[in-house]
């Protein structure tokens, strides 16, 4: 469970600390690399050596996976319709406090 959680907390540290770039950079992949070192790393200490391969590999393919995925235009628009939606709600419930203030 420990190695499940410490690759879980270092892909999201990985993604959102490029949460502002359009796309993915050989510096991501690179980040992906790192973690399944780290990963395979920590198989071998627990001796599990007969799936730490299989782990390690995983945890880069998983780790590309999720870089693809956030960097996907699609999610890229999406997310900025949602911002943009949420910007508008902002302003009506301002609009409408403002109006019952004045009432």
């Amino acid at each position: 469970m420990k190695f499940v959680t410490l690759i879980s907390l270092a892909l999201a540290a990985v993604l959102f600390s490029n949460a502002l770039n359009a796309s993915a950079t050989s510096a991501d992949f690179k980040k992906c690399e790192k973690l399944a070192v780290a990963a395979l790393s920590s198989c071998l200490q627990i001796n599990d050596k007969g799936n730490c391969w299989k782990k390690s590999e995983a945890s880069y393919q998983y780790c590309i996976g999720k870089f693809k995925k956030h960097y996907s235009a699609e999610l890229h628009q999406r997310r900025k319709e949602a911002k943009i939606e949420a910007m508008q709600q902002k302003k009506q419930a301002a609009s409408l406090n403002s109006d019952n203030a004045s009432q």
